[in-house]
């Protein structure tokens, strides 16, 4: 009897193990994306709304909706699209990251644990507020209203009352095809970048060293421009957020700004702190430039403290 429970409960592993490494292999093959991820039944909030679009600007976002979009990558937030046409990215958020619950808030405590289990859960989600609807579509609105051109954006869609409602075709990561219907969902729309140090990468295999500069230039004036309207980046990280549309430095995510006080005294040492990766990547790759890097800090930062603020 004894060895039959046995063979029963090893079966059941097998089975159990089988299951998690097809939901595991399926999950890379696909990145984890499904339709019902992105859908949304988030409700209109008026802090969100933007301006109407005039008739032209809504055929033209429109008329760049009506290509197919391939997957080609995905961040904490949002999964990724490519449009056919290689000039643009499509985002939509990752909804099974907001209003998430805990684990443990499914497991059935006794009275006396309950407090500290809301601690805990409490903690927890703290951690990932800035995944939440509040952080991430107010991040979206500053970028909308005042780094419009900063970060490539052509348009975001966050309230539904008058959404785009024309359907997008999508290929995911094993190239299954998806229709969407933009009603059901928020999206941000942005010029395609290529990201900065592939971009600097190809500039030094033809010793562009001109264009290298002008690129270190483009990073720390985007950067300073972004400081002097009072606007912080929680994950400045110039790897995989930053890049250049046409030769002018852009930043890719916009699920990241929060509004802070502008103090200039401030701003030599937060252009230290931001460009670390890029001095890394000029040691190792082009020395020469180290120094330009530093010196082009220090002059801008002093441009700017001369410079009245725009009106």
């Amino acid at each position: 009897m004894h060895q039959i429970i046995q063979k029963k409960a090893v079966k059941l592993l097998m089975v159990a193990l089988l299951l998690i490494g097809v939901e595991r292999f399926c999950f890379r093959q696909t990145a984890g994306f499904r339709e019902s991820k992105i859908l949304s039944s988030l409700p209109s909030d008026p802090r969100w709304a933007l301006p109407i679009l005039s008739v032209e600007k809504r055929k033209e976002i429109q008329a760049l909706l009506d290509q197919p979009y391939s997957y080609i990558g995905h961040g904490g937030t949002c999964y990724c699209f490519e449009s056919k046409d290689k000039k643009n990215i499509l985002k939509f958020l990752k909804h099974q990251h907001m209003n998430p619950v805990h684990w443990s808030e499914k497991i059935p405590l006794p009275e006396a644990l309950v407090p500290l289990r809301q601690k805990h859960v409490l903690a927890w989600k703290e951690k990932l507020a800035h995944k939440q609807p509040e952080f991430l579509f107010t991040s979206f609105l500053i970028a909308y209203q005042e780094l419009k051109e900063e970060t490539g954006l052509i348009h975001i869609q966050i309230n539904k009352d008058d959404p785009f409602t024309q359907e997008v075709t999508l290929y995911d990561k094993i190239g299954a095809k998806h229709s969407i219907s933009l009603k059901d969902t928020e999206f941000v729309l942005q010029k395609k970048a290529e990201l900065l140090f592939p971009h600097l990468g190809a500039l030094t295999k033809t010793h562009a060293t001109e264009e290298i500069k002008q690129s270190i230039h483009s990073i720390i004036a985007l950067l300073l421009k972004r400081y002097e309207k009072g606007i912080s980046d929680r994950d400045p990280n110039l790897l995989i957020n930053f890049g250049f549309i046409e030769g002018t430095a852009i930043e890719i995510d916009i699920g990241s700004f929060t509004k802070r006080e502008k103090d200039p005294t401030h701003f030599l040492q937060d252009l230290y702190t931001d460009t670390e990766q890029l001095k890394g990547w000029l040691e190792k790759n082009s020395p020469s430039l180290t120094d330009y890097l530093d010196q082009e800090i220090q002059r801008q930062t002093s441009y700017a403290k001369k410079t009245p603020p725009s009106v």
